[in-house]
């Protein structure tokens, strides 16, 4: 697959690896939400500023919702506890990793990276172009 979208970010975060994990393994619509842009992510809901109970298992297969109505989102293809989760669609045109590793003492280091191939034609353009 040759994208039309890539982003790879990074960030710097004082905690431990398990605490990192805890965070990512709960993000989705009607989940946790996005840790961002509320209104656009996550129908208005503020994302969680606590651990979701609920929300602490991760396995292949599993679905995560990318919008409110939990038609649209990603399937888990892998994952190492404590360490990645690779998302991918199952038309093969989108893969999102979450890397994190513990880059100092008591700091980790989380990178994500994405690759999407745009679908022109779709309505979901706008979204995605958003």
């Amino acid at each position: 697959m040759k994208p039309d979208f890539n982003a790879t970010r990074g960030i710097s975060i004082l905690a431990p690896t398990e605490e990192i994990w805890k965070w990512i393994i709960q993000i989705g619509s009607k989940r946790a939400g996005w840790y961002s842009i509320v209104w656009m992510y996550n129908a208005g809901n503020p994302s969680s500023t606590v651990i979701l109970p609920e929300f602490q298992k991760i396995e292949i297969g599993q679905f995560i919702p990318f919008t409110p109505d939990q038609k649209n989102g990603l399937w888990v293809k892998d994952f190492k506890q404590y360490e990645y989760i690779l998302w991918i669609d199952k038309a093969g045109r989108a893969t999102w990793i979450w890397y994190i590793y513990l880059y100092e003492a008591g700091e980790t280091r989380l990178i994500t990276r994405l690759h999407t191939k745009y679908v022109w034609n779709s309505l979901w353009i706008i979204y995605f172009l958003i």
